[in-house]
């Protein structure tokens, strides 16, 4: 069973090159979502429609699944689904604005909501992806902040197991070289 707690420095093996390898691979199509949508932006607020882009909506409910681990080790706080929770409330009541004020249930206020909160996801994510890349960072990608800030402090970051599973290919790696 896999591990998602917080480890103390230096106990997850780093990256070697396939674990970097996927991890910039994911980070260049997290970012080429994002850079995507910020390109949309206009027809994803304004159309009367919604999108009909199935790797949009696959990507949006990647996000959303991948939110709290992006919040939580990313920021180092404790929120568990609650950012989950309050983009579905307030999803709601952007649906319910546009029924009101458009008469319809695809309108600016909900379009507005997806393509910001898809950003304010995607780019942190796909950054610290390669970042991750770049810099070996052990476990989770998300706590390469972390990381990054204690080395310019000079000193350790907590580390912390992989919830999305990447870390597994730093476990396999070495024993590739055995063979």
């Amino acid at each position: 069973m896999q591990n998602h707690s917080y480890a103390s420095p230096t106990i997850l093996p780093k990256p070697g090159w396939p674990g970097r390898v996927i991890r910039f691979v994911l980070g260049a199509l997290v970012l080429n979502g994002a850079f995507g949508i910020g390109a949309g932006f206009r027809s994803l607020v304004y159309d009367r429609q919604p999108p009909e882009n199935i790797g949009l909506w696959v990507f949006a409910v990647l996000l959303f699944l991948s939110m709290p681990h992006v919040i939580n080790l990313g920021l180092s706080v404790q929120w568990g689904q609650k950012a989950q929770i309050a983009t579905l409330i307030l999803s709601g009541a952007c649906i319910a604005a546009d029924a009101v004020f458009y008469k319809r249930i695809w309108a600016p206020p909900v379009g507005l909501l997806l393509c910001i909160w898809c950003l304010l996801i995607a780019i942190p994510l796909g950054v610290a992806l390669v970042l991750a890349a770049i810099f070996a960072t052990p476990g989770c990608e998300m706590r390469t902040y972390a990381a990054l800030l204690a080395r310019l402090q000079g000193r350790s970051a907590t580390e912390h197991y992989c919830p999305g599973g990447i870390d597994f290919i730093d476990r396999w790696a070495p024993h590739l070289k055995r063979s």
